[in-house]
C-alpha cells in the first residue's frame, strides 16, 4: 500500500539529485563518501551534515553552521571553515591539508587520529575539544 508513493518520493528525489549534483547535501543533509570541490557553502545551516570518507576541495563553509557535523574519514584540502560553529563535529581520522578554522567554534569536536598538514587550529575556539594526539584543549572555555 505504500510502496508507490515510496517508489515515487524516491524517483523525485533520484531526479532532483541528478539535476543538481549537490542536491543531495542541501536535501537530506548526507553527503558521505562523495566527492565536493570549488563550492561556496558560506552562512548556510548545514547542521548533522554526513561528510565522512568525503572528498573535499576549495570548498567555503566560512560563517556555517555546522554543529554535530560528521567528517570522520574525510580528505579535507584548501576547506575554509572560519567563523563556523562546529560544535561536536567529528572528524575522526580524517585528513586536513590547508584548511583554516579561523575563529571558528570547536567546542565539543572530536580530531582523534587526524592528521593535519598546514592546518592550524589555534585560531579556533577549543573548549572539551579532543586533539588529534588525544589531548583535551579546553583554553577557550571561559570565553564566550
Amino acid at each position: 500500500m505504500y510502496a508507490i508513493p515510496l517508489v515515487a518520493t524516491l524517483l523525485l528525489a533520484a531526479q532532483n539529485a541528478s539535476a543538481d549534483p549537490n542536491a543531495e547535501i542541501r536535501m537530506l543533509g548526507n553527503c558521505a563518501d562523495c566527492a565536493i570541490t570549488g563550492e561556496d557553502y558560506s552562512d548556510r545551516p548545514l547542521m548533522g551534515l554526513d561528510l565522512s570518507n568525503a572528498d573535499v576541495s576549495d570548498v567555503d563553509f566560512s560563517n556555517t553552521s555546522m554543529s554535530v557535523a560528521v567528517l570522520d574519514g574525510a580528505r579535507l584540502n584548501g576547506v575554509n571553515f572560519d567563523g563556523a560553529d562546529l560544535r561536536g563535529a567529528t572528524f575522526v581520522n580524517a585528513r586536513l591539508s590547508n584548511v583554516s578554522f579561523a575563529g571558528a567554534d570547536l567546542t565539543g569536536a572530536v580530531f582523534e587520529g587526524a592528521v593535519l598538514v598546514d592546518s592550524d587550529l589555534s585560531a579556533a575556539r577549543l573548549c572539551k575539544t579532543q586533539l588529534p594526539d588525544d589531548a583535551m584543549a579546553n583554553d577557550g572555555c571561559g570565553e564566550n
